[in-house]
């Protein structure tokens, strides 16, 4: 990922002309299809150093950034509403590493994800955590369903509970929370109970798009590749029975040795 900063120093240094210059600024997001997110605030500071409007876009990587310099609804902008009133200004870009986690199985097979921390932030460093801790090894996914998804993160082969992890807020549209990440296949997100902010260490991947979670439960990562999402797969297709208050638990326990933080 990389964020493109642009700070101007306008000439007409009006709240009107700020305002209507960082509404046309938020506006590209829905006409460039290549910006992953834009920011633009105004800086209020008055000093001298100070810039008036600071505009902030995200984009996958540098061939993207580059081609919506050239990108006509962004000439546009420029065109009309910054040209005309830029005394001067600044810009900077930076590299923003993508965070990524290998959910590693047992049996030597494993799960490679990209994490959404923009999207779903509270959601993304609960997982890092309890992951770089050791929360989640030895732990099972008990609950697999053909063609709907697989849960864990919360069970030792036991199904004994594991205490510890904290509820957090959840991330998700009906709760208040901007987060419009889909439940495709691959998906990885926070199980909860019915109680919008009670997810803990549970989650799950979909094996299938289910888009009646979008906007339920917080999304906050997607398996980056075909052979993550066949293991996926292939989990919720194994023999499951009924055992105590759980169903749909795997009859051989489908065991995390570890999960890898990492970024790239």
């Amino acid at each position: 990922m990389i964020k493109h900063i642009v700070m101007y120093r306008l000439k007409d240094r009006s709240e009107d002309n700020k305002k209507a210059l960082c509404d046309k600024f938020s506006s590209m997001k829905g006409k460039i299809d290549t910006l992953v997110d834009v920011t633009a605030g105004a800086d209020f500071l008055g000093s001298e150093r100070s810039f008036d409007v600071v505009l902030i876009t995200t984009f996958k990587n540098r061939a993207d950034m580059e081609a919506y310099q050239s990108h006509p609804y962004h000439v546009d902008v420029v065109k009309s509403y910054v040209k005309s009133v830029t005394e001067s200004s600044h810009s900077v870009d930076y590299i923003i590493p993508e965070l990524f986690a290998r959910i590693d199985l047992s049996d030597g097979r494993s799960m490679r994800a990209k994490l959404f921390r923009d999207k779903a932030p509270i959601s993304v460093d609960n997982f890092v955590k309890l992951a770089k801790d050791g929360f989640y090894n030895g732990l099972i996914f008990h609950r697999v369903i053909r063609n709907f998804m697989i849960q864990g993160g919360g069970m030792n082969e036991n199904l004994e509970q594991k205490g510890g992890a904290k509820p957090i807020k959840g991330e998700f549209s009906s709760n208040g929370v901007n987060n419009d990440e889909k439940h495709t296949v691959g998906t990885l997100s926070m199980a909860r109970t019915m109680v919008k902010d009670s997810a803990t260490s549970q989650f799950f991947i979909c094996v299938a798009d289910t888009p009646h979670l979008d906007g339920e439960y917080a999304a906050f990562g997607r398996c980056v590749d075909s052979d993550s999402i066949a293991v996926a797969k292939s989990i919720s297709e194994v023999p499951t029975t009924s055992k105590g208050y759980y169903q749909d638990v795997p009859k051989t326990p489908i065991v995390i040795k570890n999960i890898e933080i990492f970024e790239e």
